[in-house]
């Protein structure tokens, strides 16, 4: 029988044997079993009932009559028992198991394929908790309704009974239950062991009975009250949920089989479910963990607190918990200062969330050509970034800028995109970090989104019209949201209705007029290799050449000057927190008082660092980008005042929020609750003095068993002991008869003994109410004060994006400053030299007098050789066009990636690794280099190849720089040397941009060089050795030289791989043989090519198609006439 439940069948013997009852058979029921009667209870099994030896002793304060064991207990004290669960199990001598029901297999069953081989719940067999015999009772159906009036007669009676007859009344007692339970008995048969549970609950001195229905859980047992709480599963089916248990957080079912392999943590079975627990301390950690694998994370936490519990209504009920804070990888905001080990966080950059919204536009399917509206959201540093764009069959487009953002977190249609698309978008997210992707239901209209928008931006400026911004005050927010494209309307507004679920909507409510200037919202504009999504930040690459020329003249004036205010300015750089993720956590109020702090005195010693000025050009820098930055610095200074006056950084570093305000009048709960607290303590002060005459000890003092003075602050003694061991009264074991029984004993040791009185039990209790009022409250005026710093969210992050670019700018400075590199010049044609030529000696000796050129910087940093410069000019007075030939292992792909790598340092603003950069603006720079497929895309290396040259070709424009390293080597000779002659032909008659072409097909080159003015054949630099052998050697000089290559040098090259001899000596001999095959056919084929040629030019109808055949008959000649024919 389980412990907790008072057996009262040992109280209800028949002491009257001799008198006879008759005994009516029942349904079901033999007449010889007796009858068990136990108040239902919890807990563990008892071995026995209580005895007739058990002593009843009185509780009450006042020193009443005790009952001993010789008397049976009186009516009174066993009739009101009648209001609690009764069992009525029918006792049987059999030991045997009998076999389980359908209902309990089944159970089992869906155990085991829930949860596994678990051990099989304990059910309690029927003859254990067996009572003594007793005479079976004959009771009729009429006498039922008779059995409640007698127990309401007897419950009703006045007066104590005399001793004398309480025999007399317990077995009265013993025979009317013993009457109700066989009548029930009879009536409902035995009782299902089924699903559920059914008791028969009394009604008090009703007399009447219910019946309920308990659910029971997947291991086939009752649901306890927390388990009852976790079907908050089934409103969160897409996330992870940790409940707040005490002082851990509890992973239930599925959830915590995931966290036990994401987080290597154990998990069991408790109960009816799975279960797994982390410590509330290293909640962020394991919750990072789990959101950097792409999973969404819900915490459950206890919105109530024990001592308000314990005097509210619901006192009796379990912790009520509710879903408070729901994460993923993108909205996840650090603290500050933390230390990520997760690769989603540990790169440094925030992921941002996108949404796509994806319109077809036809073209040879219905899913070829698309248009795509593309915004991203980055809410732990507030950057918004929108874009629209047309894409092809390949998606090469939404690629670009998948990689270009990385965003950790898609927003997508429920009905999916097209197939190309949801391809990619699969490929990208099964490369390096897991994206998450997130599905609305049904898309919005541009009519529904369009309101959706502004009237979230309406409603912002409307509730707080003086702390509405300048954009929203002159028209030009909404202006700017009626110019944007419809489909970034719909994918703007499903963000900010998606990111209400993670109460982050407010970081739309920031942006002023969605330009670059103080805040972060920007167009990612076309092409995207020059625009950074986060220009102030990153720095990236600017089409601008106004702004361009200033960013480098702010680098060369940082570098240059010595004053004073710049060595300043560029100390406050040191020792600063992450400004713009405390800035987020302020806004989205997610701060504590000591990251409070810390901003705080880290604007403050911005604040302080420069006078202020009234217009930006008294600053004293020839650039304005200095300027700016110096006159915004001061602006700091009111708005921090207005702060810093409220609270106290002390106790804010302390995070003690109850004492941060210097004005205890601008929340009144806070004084009121603190008040209280001191309230208490002088009644328990007061109290004391009357322990010690209780006592008789003048000095006696309360205790505790931490050593925590009780007597410190009412905070402080609070933090790490529970009201239960404080305020305890000390009694050496020796003197425990003096404390009085109404004392309560809390604990003891060898010589002594700790207790508390009543009343100081109460006044525990109502100070825990008070200090959990305390907490609240202080909790929710900080909110509030969060509230009212964020109001100044412009100014701050005006301020921060300067120090930004200041950090930038003199990144760049000691990058600057470095030998061997310059200040690129900046023109308004569309030339690009690096190195240059001596004027002077231009048409004389070209070669010898070739200024140094460009490094590659990354090269140049990590090999211990030199390297050797290159030196290349491209638009201007040169050709357009170079195409680059020459050994294997020559350099050639080391020579164009220089080249490109110091047109993006000159236009990010940075000095260059050369001895001179003259440059046009780029617009771009496409490049189709290397080799290797995509075999979980379906695609070959040639299709590879040819799908990024198709998309350069559909980019490109006459300010691009298009790098093309040998191109159609991956199919057939004819098919590829075609293809490239084709690809260069476009690029050279129609888009005009400048192209390096790296090539092994020698007739391409010597071809597009006599077709075209504006190409020219250059090759890297060799020497050749012959040894005595016969053989000959190579020998690399990396400098890109004007001519063509003689040969490829293949066979040379493999003899540096080490190849065997014989090997190498048969490619030699078949290398040879097909030369000569070749040289034969090209002489008996050049007669009839010729007249091939010439008929074409007579039988011409039309100018164009003459010039065409005319052109093709003089590059004939001329190849012709080099060969030697």
């Amino acid at each position: 029988m389980a412990s907790g439940q008072r057996v009262i069948s040992s109280y209800f013997s028949q002491s009257n044997k001799s008198s006879k009852q008759s005994t009516t058979p029942t349904s079901n029921l033999s007449t010889k079993k007796p009858i068990d009667l136990t108040l239902s209870g919890s807990g563990d099994e008892s071995p026995e009932p209580p005895t007739k030896r058990t002593r009843i002793q009185n509780d009450g304060p006042s020193g009443k009559r005790k009952a001993t064991s010789s008397s049976p207990p009186s009516t009174e004290s066993l009739l009101p028992a009648a209001s609690q669960k009764w069992s009525f199990t029918p006792v049987t001598k059999s030991t045997s198991t009998s076999k389980p029901n359908n209902a309990n297999a089944e159970i089992e069953a869906f155990r085991k394929k829930m949860h596994g081989d678990v051990t099989k719940p304990y059910i309690k067999d029927k003859s254990q908790g067996t009572k003594r015999r007793r005479e079976p009772v004959n009771v009729d159906s009429a006498s039922e309704g008779n059995i409640g009036e007698e127990l309401r007669n007897s419950e009703n009676s006045e007066g104590e009974p005399d001793e004398d007859n309480l025999e007399d009344e317990a077995d009265a007692v013993s025979n009317w239950l013993s009457k109700f339970a066989i009548n029930r008995r009879g009536q409902s048969g035995d009782r299902s062991k089924g699903n559920t549970t059914q008791t028969t609950k009394g009604s008090g001195s009703k007399g009447r009975s219910s019946k309920k229905t308990e659910e029971i859980g997947p291991a086939g047992l009752k649901y306890t009250p927390l388990e009852k709480q976790a079907t908050l599963k089934k409103q969160h089916e897409d996330a992870i949920l940790l409940f707040e248990v005490g002082y851990k957080f509890r992973f239930f079912g599925e959830d915590a089989r995931i966290a036990s392999r994401e987080l290597g943590i154990a998990c069991f079975m408790d109960k009816n479910f799975l279960t797994a627990s982390i410590p509330v301390h290293r909640r962020d950690v394991h919750v990072k963990k789990l959101i950097s694998q792409g999973f969404k994370v819900g915490i459950i936490e206890q919105v109530e607190t024990a001592a308000l519990k314990k005097a509210g209504d619901n006192r009796s009920a379990p912790f009520d918990r509710q879903l408070t804070h729901l994460y993923t990888a993108a909205t996840f905001i650090d603290e500050l200062g933390s230390a990520d080990d997760d690769d989603a966080f540990a790169h440094g950059a925030a992921p941002p969330i996108a949404c796509i919204v994806e319109e077809l536009r036809g073209g040879m399917g219905s899913d070829d050509l698309v248009h795509f509206a593309f915004v991203a959201v980055t809410p732990a540093t507030g950057d918004i970034i929108y874009d629209a764009f047309d894409d092809t069959y390949m998606r090469s487009e939404i690629e670009t800028r998948m990689a270009h953002i990385r965003p950790l977190e898609l927003l997508l249609p429920e009905e999916k995109l097209t197939r190309p698309t949801e391809k990619i978008l699969a490929h990208i997210g099964n490369q390096g970090n897991r994206i998450r992707v997130e599905r609305y239901k049904t898309s919005m209209l541009y009519t529904e989104a369009f309101d959706l928008v502004s009237t979230f931006y309406r409603k912002h400026g409307d509730d707080s019209p003086q702390n509405a911004s300048e954009g929203f005050k002159s028209g030009r927010l909404m202006g700017s949201v009626v110019d944007f494209p419809k489909n970034v309307v719909v994918a703007l507004a499903h963000l900010m209705k998606h990111l209400e679920t993670f109460q982050l909507s407010g970081i739309f409510r920031n942006q002023t007029d969605f330009a670059e200037v103080g805040i972060h919202t920007q167009v990612h504009q076309q092409p995207p290799n020059f625009d950074s999504p986060r220009p102030d930040l990153s720095f990236g690459p600017l089409v601008d050449k106004k702004i361009l020329q200033e960013r480098v003249d702010a680098v060369e004036e940082i570098m240059n000057t010595k004053e004073l205010k710049i060595e300043r300015m560029q100390l406050l750089l040191k020792g600063l927190p992450d400004l713009v993720k405390g800035l987020c956590r302020i806004q989205y109020k997610k701060a504590t008082p000591s990251e409070l702090a810390t901003m705080l005195t880290a604007w403050n010693r911005i604040a302080t660092a420069m006078d202020s000025i009234p217009i930006p050009k008294e600053a004293g820098f020839r650039s304005d980008i200095l300027n700016d930055i110096a006159y915004a610095l001061p602006t700091l200074r009111g708005p921090l005042a207005a702060i810093m006056s409220q609270i106290d950084l002390s106790h804010a570093r302390d995070n003690t929020k109850a004492e941060l305000w210097v004005d205890s009048e601008k929340f009144p709960e806070i004084e009121e609750a603190k008040f209280g607290i001191l309230s208490v303590e002088s009644e328990l002060q007061d109290h004391l003095e009357e322990i010690r005459k209780i006592l008789k000890k003048p000095n006696a003092q309360y205790v505790s068993v931490s050593g925590i003075d009780v007597s410190a602050p009412f905070i402080m003694a609070s933090t790490c002991l529970t009201a239960d061991f404080q305020f305890m009264i000390e009694v050496r074991n020796s003197d425990t008869k003096k404390v009085p029984v109404t004392w309560q004993r809390v604990s003891s040791t060898k010589s002594v003994t700790r207790f508390h009185t009543p009343q100081v039990k109460t006044k525990l209790h109502e100070r825990e109410i008070y200090k959990e009022t305390l907490v609240a409250e202080a909790n929710k005026a900080f909110n509030v004060f969060l509230g009212e710093v964020a109001e100044h969210y412009s100014i701050l992050r005006n301020v921060t994006m300067k120090l930004a670019v200041l950090d930038c700018l003199s990144a760049l400075a000691i990058i600057a400053q470095q030998p061997g590199y310059v200040k690129p010049q900046f023109f308004d044609d569309d030339r690009l030299d690096v190195g240059g030529y001596l004027q002077d000696f231009w048409k004389f000796e070209l070669s010898k007098h070739r200024l140094d050129g460009g490094r590659h910087p990354m090269v140049e940093a990590l090999h211990v050789d030199p390297f050797v410069p290159i030196s290349c000019t491209l638009g201007g007075d040169e050709p357009r066009t170079k195409i680059i030939t020459g050994p294997n292992m020559g350099g050639k792909s080391s020579c164009v990636r220089t080249i490109a790598l110091v047109a993006i340092l000159a236009q990010i603003g940075s000095y260059v690794p050369c001895r001179s950069a003259k440059l046009g603006m780029l617009d771009g720079i496409a490049t189709r280099m290397g080799a290797s497929d995509e075999i979980t895309r379906g695609r070959s290396t040639f299709m590879v190849e040819v799908s990024e040259t198709a998309e350069i070709i559909k980019t490109a424009t006459s300010r691009t720089l298009v790098i093309l390293d040998e191109l159609g080597r991956g199919t057939s000779t004819f098919d590829g040397m075609a293809i490239a002659h084709a690809v260069m032909q476009h690029l050279i008659e129609n888009i005009r941009c400048k192209t390096l072409f790296i090539t092994h097909y020698p007739m391409i080159a010597l071809d597009l060089e006599q077709r075209y003015s504006d190409v020219s054949c250059h090759h890297m630099g060799y020497v050749e050795q012959k040894l005595l052998s016969g053989e000959s050697t190579i020998s690399f000089t990396y400098k890109l030289t004007p001519g063509m290559a003689r040969s490829s040098f293949g066979i040379e090259c493999g003899r540096l791989a080490h190849m065997p001899e014989e090997v190498l000596q048969a490619a030699k001999r078949h290398a040879t043989r097909m030369q000569e095959i070749m040289e034969a056919r090209k002489a008996a084929n050049r007669p009839r090519s010729m007249a091939s040629l010439l008929k074409n030019c007579l039988s011409s109808n039309d100018e164009s198609s003459l010039a065409r055949s005319l052109k093709d008959l003089s590059v004939f000649c001329k190849l012709s006439r080099n060969s030697g024919f």
